[in-house]
């Protein structure tokens, strides 16, 4: 409404965040800069077995 363009990125959070993240984003008609969700992608060779 202000004319601000927005960016949405996320970087390092739980896979709770991410989905948070998306969902805020989806609701914001424009983000002028777009946005990029690869926080989990940083974890993707970290899983270990407990």
């Amino acid at each position: 409404m202000a004319g601000i363009g927005l960016y949405g990125g996320t970087m390092i959070e739980s896979s709770l965040g991410t989905a948070i993240c998306a969902q805020l984003y989806e609701t914001i008609p424009e983000m002028k800069f777009g946005t990029e969700i690869f926080g989990s992608l940083l974890f993707k060779d970290v899983i270990h077995e407990v």
